[in-house]
């Protein structure tokens, strides 16, 4: 007796196109999936440096008064900031307050986009006579 074994054992042409597909929709997934997360983490690692800066730009430029317009200048990691200061008279109760707001953009070094943008006011000191300090 002769018995024919070879046609049972393998897989067919279907089943191997079948597994090449389901293989590639995982693969495709895996690397869209590695992609967004790579994104993420350059994102989160550009914010935190972003963050840096601004505790640097703050941290020397808050200590001088009165100088209101526009200050720039590039970080040591490369990263580019502008500071606009704005002065603000507030009156409360017939008590003028004078404060100013501080708006600065930290931006990427390579396509100028805008990282980051920090807003803040403070209340500028005066003089007894209403002047400046």
């Amino acid at each position: 007796m002769h018995s024919d074994t070879s046609k049972d054992s393998g897989f067919t042409l279907l089943e191997v196109l079948v597994a090449f597909v389901v293989l590639s929709a995982a693969l495709v997934a895996a690397n869209q999936s590695l992609s967004y997360s790579l994104r993420s983490f350059a994102s989160a690692k550009m914010a935190r440096a972003a963050d840096r800066v601004a505790e640097d730009v703050f941290a020397e430029r808050l200590s001088v008064l009165g100088r209101h317009g526009e200050e720039s200048g590039m970080a040591a990691d490369g990263l580019k900031w502008k500071l606009r200061r704005e002065p603000l008279a507030l009156s409360d109760a017939g008590t003028e307050i004078t404060a100013e707001k501080l708006t600065l953009d930290v931006t990427a070094p390579t396509d100028d986009r805008v990282i980051r943008r920090f807003v803040t006011y403070r209340p500028v000191p005066t003089s007894e006579d209403g002047n400046v300090q």
